[in-house]
């Protein structure tokens, strides 16, 4: 028969986002895989919470590229493979509610809008029970994107277990601490200065000739190898020349 890896695409994918352009792997991605699909721990490289609770936490300061490490892994075929029964993507921010976003899975997990609404009057124990029962038995991912308060991700942690996985990204790190006693701290690093300068080249949508080298070195230092900061950068450098954006920083400090 056809080996399980190759059906992942039969692993479906709910409110999971697309890739931004110009996404460019970062060394830590496959020990974060090997981390989320099979409890091993990367060096250096991964924030996981082992043990009875099978939660982890990508941790790391803003523009650093939790949200798009994570983004991969939902896509990724051997994690598509090993979350079979489905992979959610669940969007925070500063003010959705733990309640908002388990009424998001119900939805997403087949609950009928009336009996949604008599939980809902219930309160968020009786959504997050409903959504267990329907999760029990399967293999599924639930990513928690951008949390910003450990009472956003309080109700998930009991959902983890079996073979339920939960994968939260969030700049605060106290916040994953708080979801187990044994951490892997391997936060997120910054692209070197190579990776960095090919980052920019390929967000300004032209050729590295036609850009000026030390330029280039320039802005990939001022950028302190975040990503979201060069791809910004390197979008400017579309419509203007590499010099000119080093200019327009020094004119604008």
């Amino acid at each position: 028969g056809t080996p399980k890896l190759l059906c992942f695409e039969s692993t479906t994918l709910h409110d999971v986002p697309t890739l931004p352009a110009h996404y460019m792997p970062r060394p830590e991605q496959w020990d974060l895989r090997a981390s989320l699909v099979s409890g091993v721990r990367g060096d250096g490289t991964v924030v996981g919470i082992v043990g009875a609770s099978p939660v982890t936490g990508i941790a790391g300061t803003a523009g650093l590229g939790k949200t798009t490490t994570a983004n991969w892994l939902a896509l990724d075929p051997c994690v598509r493979s090993a979350f079979r029964d489905g992979i959610f993507w669940l969007e925070f921010g500063k003010e959705r509610t733990a309640m908002q976003r388990l009424v998001r899975l119900a939805v997403l997990l087949g609950v009928p809008p009336e009996e949604l609404e008599r939980l809902e009057r219930r309160g968020v124990d009786s959504v997050r029970d409903e959504v267990a029962r329907r999760l029990a038995g399967k293999s599924c991912l639930i990513i928690l994107d951008d949390v910003w308060d450990k009472q956003q991700p309080k109700p998930f942690r009991s959902l983890a277990g079996g073979r339920v996985t939960v994968l939260m990204t969030t700049r605060k790190s106290d916040i994953v601490d708080s979801f187990g006693e044994e951490l892997a701290r391997l936060p997120l690093r910054p692209f070197e200065d190579a990776a960095a300068t090919r980052l920019l080249v390929q967000s300004s949508g032209k050729a590295v000739d036609e850009l000026h080298r030390p330029s280039l070195a320039k802005l990939a230092r001022m950028c302190a190898g975040v990503p979201a900061m060069l791809r910004s950068v390197g979008s400017m450098c579309n419509k203007r020349s590499a010099e000119g954006v080093v200019k327009w920083f020094e004119d604008h400090k």
